[in-house]
């Protein structure tokens, strides 16, 4: 992520210590570092499955593609959320369990989770990424940015509730729920004005 971003990342105040822009590491080096750790990650990926390791292939072209989408997207948090959820069919896969409906709903809400939580991360530095050119949820839906976070987290925890519902669990899911929406809450309490430095602390 820091090497697709070298030369936005000088320019925007709160990534500028980023370690390709301060000189901690070159170019070359930070793809090397990158490459050594999805090399350790292969490794373990092949104490599993078969499956499971041919869903690794998805996992590496997803984290390989996301750097690269505030170029030609005003949602590259979609496809953060999609490389991060990617561990949910793989966990499936790996324990040898069928797939299923509830598979595919907590997927999604991974995915929708990311779209809202990186979308108050992206708020902060909206100002910074017009001027450079780069694109990202928070300058889709512009002022309606907030709002789009809070409809985001709703349909996570509407998905989780319908997830609960499905598999019969017991009321402290229940209770995990309501405290991940008193979580919430307070989240966009404090990003409520949409300051960059409140979006942060948000995030």
């Amino acid at each position: 992520n820091d090497y697709a971003d070298r030369n936005v990342d000088g320019q925007v105040e709160r990534t500028k210590s980023r370690p390709i822009v301060s000189g901690l590491l070159s170019s070359k080096q930070a793809l090397i570092t990158a490459a050594s750790l999805a090399a350790l990650a292969f490794i373990l990926v092949l104490f599993l499955n078969t499956q499971t390791i041919y869903m690794s292939s998805v996992a590496l072209i997803l984290a390989i593609i996301y750097p690269f989408m505030k170029r030609y997207t005003y949602l590259p948090q979609l496809f953060l959320g999609m490389a991060f959820a990617w561990a949910t069919p793989m966990v499936y896969s790996a324990l040898e369990v069928d797939f299923s409906s509830i598979t595919w709903l907590l997927y999604l809400a991974s995915v929708v989770w990311a779209l809202g939580y990186d979308t108050l991360y992206a708020m902060a530095d909206r100002d910074e990424d017009l001027k450079i050119g780069v694109k990202s949820s928070a300058i889709l839906f512009g002022e309606n940015g907030l709002k789009m976070v809070v409809t985001f987290h709703v349909v996570v925890l509407l998905i989780l509730f319908l997830v609960g519902q499905q598999l019969h669990l017991s009321y402290w899911f229940y209770l995990g729920l309501t405290g991940a929406a008193t979580n919430v809450n307070h989240q966009i309490w404090v990003a409520k004005n949409c300051e960059p430095e409140k979006c942060i602390q948000a995030f």
